[in-house]
């Protein structure tokens, strides 16, 4: 919602559904239901701080990940890479970092039943 930037580069605010500019969202268990998905072979995340609801939520679908590229974006807003840290505590992920960007690979994938 930064009217400032280009339209590749802008944060979201959560608003009601009846504000004229609102774009509904899906959580990432909505997607996987949706289109009937067990798993994900290649996720990229970069949502401008929104970071922190993904991963919050992430225990039902992380481990079907097998690889997720995810930017992080502390400078927007503070505790991104934390929730990252902790989202993947459990799992098994080899993880590269260069600057902002993750690249996380999944040991042990496991599919959603």
């Amino acid at each position: 919602k930064n009217r400032e930037c280009d339209n590749w580069n802008f944060i979201v605010d959560e608003v009601e559904l009846s504000d004229k500019n609102a774009i509904e969202a899906l959580s990432i268990p909505e997607i996987l239901k949706r289109y009937q998905w067990n798993q994900i072979d290649v996720l990229k995340i970069d949502i401008e701080g929104s970071e922190i609801e993904v991963l919050s939520t992430s225990n039902e679908w992380l481990n079907s990940v097998n690889v997720m590229l995810i930017e992080l974006h502390d400078r927007f807003r503070f505790g991104c890479t934390s929730a990252l840290e902790k989202a993947i505590l459990p799992f098994s992920f080899d993880v590269e970092s260069a600057g902002e960007k993750q690249l996380l690979r999944n040991k042990s994938p496991r599919p959603i039943t």
